[in-house]
C-alpha cells in the first residue's frame, strides 16, 4: 500500500486498511523505524509487539529467491525452440 504521507494520520488508515482483511489480531508486527508507524501502532494495537530490528523482515524478502532464480534462467532463452 503506497501512501502520500508517512504523518500518524496516514499509518493509522493504513493500520486499519491492513488490520480489516484479519480474522485475529496479530502476535507481532515487523516494520520499518518510521516513528509514525510506532505512534499508530501504540494507539491502535496496543498490546502487540512491535519490531523494528534491522533484517527482520528477510524472511519475507528471501522467499521470493526461487521466483526470481527461475526468470534468471528463463532468461537464456531466446525463442520458443531454444526452450
Amino acid at each position: 500500500m503506497i501512501q502520500k504521507r508517512k504523518d500518524k494520520k496516514a499509518a493509522m488508515r493504513f493500520f486499519k486498511k491492513l488490520l480489516k482483511g484479519l480474522k485475529g489480531a496479530p502476535v507481532k508486527v515487523v516494520l520499518d523505524k518510521l516513528r509514525s508507524y510506532t505512534a499508530a501502532q501504540r494507539n491502535l494495537i496496543p498490546n502487540v509487539k512491535h519490531s523494528a530490528v534491522q533484517y527482520e523482515n528477510n524472511r519475507c524478502q528471501l522467499s521470493h529467491q526461487p521466483t526470481r532464480q527461475h526468470e534468471r534462467q528463463m532468461r537464456k532463452f531466446k525463442s520458443q525452440g531454444q526452450a
